[in-house]
């Protein structure tokens, strides 16, 4: 398993650790960018919630088309930890 990058945001050291020792273990690991950061399309200050919502499904829609995808976590920092909770709700 390995990291998929839909973003150009750097890591830092400690998450990059953490995505890590996932990986190590068997997870396979896909950090998405949302609308407005880093690199993304679009302006920070144009965000939605609801335009969140729209990126982390089509991110969950598409990893669950992963042939190895067996069971999906979420997990999330700030908003993103905000929009992962939503879908996690969503899907249950």
């Amino acid at each position: 398993m390995s990291f998929e990058y839909l973003t150009n945001i750097p890591l830092d050291k400690a998450r990059a650790d953490y995505l890590n020792l996932l990986t190590e273990n068997g997870f396979a690991v896909l950090r998405p960018e949302l609308y407005g950061h880093g690199g993304s399309d679009g302006q920070f200050s144009e965000h939605t919630v609801f335009k969140w919502l729209g990126n982390i499904m089509t991110v969950t829609e598409y990893a669950k088309t992963l042939p190895f995808v067996t069971d999906l976590y979420l997990c999330g920092h700030s908003q993103g930890g905000l929009v992962g909770g939503m879908i996690a709700g969503y899907y249950r």
